[in-house]
């Protein structure tokens, strides 16, 4: 698998995909919790995302060709990093499950097609394995191509319903503040998108000037997400709740500027490629943590890991998934904050020991 990229890419995949999670069934979620304060909640989470990711930009600034697997063995040890992978493998497969349940509904939301999961899982989960079996170049390559079309379509979709929003519904601002960190640490699991970029580390070729670059995407598919949400918060008011997912209901405005047809097919048709990256950058990333965990190295796919995400992938055919992730989540979300909040803080200091004790030691390091 060539899994070479360089940060321009990786910062192009993070403006992509920070949107397009944060479009589904979360608006609805936080509009339950907190009312049309929700979109304060992601701009909050969104702005310390953005801390985190600066500090991972600088561990990779530091990072001279290491694995993340690497690093964590000669600073923390074997059993610690284990520890860290299983949580990673449970986080990002839990994530690609919702992920899936979420796309499920806006086809069936937006587009009127009833099919059973296997009949939609199938050809997405194809798609995705193909994508695998190429490399995260790959991937990589084809968000190049298509971000421009995508950003395009987020922009119609927003537009023509914003400017018949009703923007007083988001008035007053801050009602329910004492819920405010309570809503936040509770929905701090759909955050975190960089999260893909220390399966990585060992594959970033060195650039120059890279962190505005990185920063600047950032921000700008944070803008949209922020910006969707209070469209969705100034468009159904209280009643946000109840409409889901919420991209699906946005972008039924855009069909009162159509001429004829449904444009908001075509716009939103183009914008799922984002969440089908999205997926592949999840998959990606659970393989990779599945396989450090598994101590796997191997040039080619593991079958047998790919396998196995597959089946996880199957369980919302036969399981509530969604509430058992709604109960499971107040008790996941402390050591799932570990490798979302406090491990990134901490990857400059790690990247530098680790480099230290190479020096001194001579030691050696292989990348998967």
């Amino acid at each position: 698998m060539n899994n070479n990229v360089n940060m321009r890419q990786l910062a192009l995949i993070l403006l992509v995909i920070i949107p397009g999670g944060k479009y589904l069934t979360l608006p609805s979620m936080l509009a339950k919790q907190i009312g049309t304060d929700g979109w304060i909640v992601i701009s909050a989470m969104l702005l310390v995302d953005l801390v985190c990711l600066t500090f991972v930009c600088w561990a990779i600034n530091l990072n001279d060709r290491y694995s993340l697997k690497d690093i964590l063995y000669m600073t923390l040890g074997k059993f610690v990093t284990k520890i860290i992978f299983a949580v990673f493998a449970l986080f990002l497969l839990a994530r690609m499950v919702t992920l899936l349940t979420s796309t499920y509904q806006v086809f069936s939301a937006s587009f009127a097609i009833n099919t059973n999961w296997l009949g939609f899982y199938i050809p997405v989960f194809a798609v995705v394995v193909f994508v695998l079996s190429r490399g995260f170049n790959a991937l990589a390559r084809v968000n190049e191509v298509l971000f421009t079309l995508i950003v395009i379509c987020v922009i119609c979709m927003l537009v023509y319903p914003a400017t018949n929003a009703d923007w007083h519904e988001l008035m007053p601002i801050m009602t329910s503040a004492g819920k405010m960190f309570e809503t936040m640490t509770n929905y701090s699991f759909w955050f975190t998108d960089y999260i893909f970029v220390y399966f990585l580390l060992a594959d970033v070729k060195k650039q120059n000037n890279v962190l505005p670059v990185t920063l600047v995407c950032f921000v700008v598919g944070s803008a949209f997400a922020i910006f969707m949400n209070m469209v969705f918060g100034a468009l159904y008011g209280n009643t946000a709740q109840y409409y889901n997912p919420a991209m699906s209901k946005v972008s039924q405005f855009a069909v009162l500027a159509s001429i004829s047809g449904r444009l908001d097919w075509l716009f939103l048709s183009v914008w799922m490629m984002s969440i089908f990256i999205k997926l592949c950058v999840l998959m990606f990333s659970a393989y990779r943590s599945i396989c450090y965990l598994l101590e796997i190295i191997r040039p080619t796919v593991n079958w047998w890991v790919v396998a196995f995400i597959g089946a996880v992938g199957m369980s919302p055919l036969f399981l509530p998934v969604e509430q058992w992730l709604e109960n499971a989540l107040r008790v996941l979300k402390y050591p799932f904050a570990a490798v979302q909040y406090v491990l990134p803080l901490l990857m400059p200091l790690l990247v530098t020991v680790a480099h230290r004790k190479t020096v001194r030691g001579g030691i050696s390091h292989e990348h998967t």
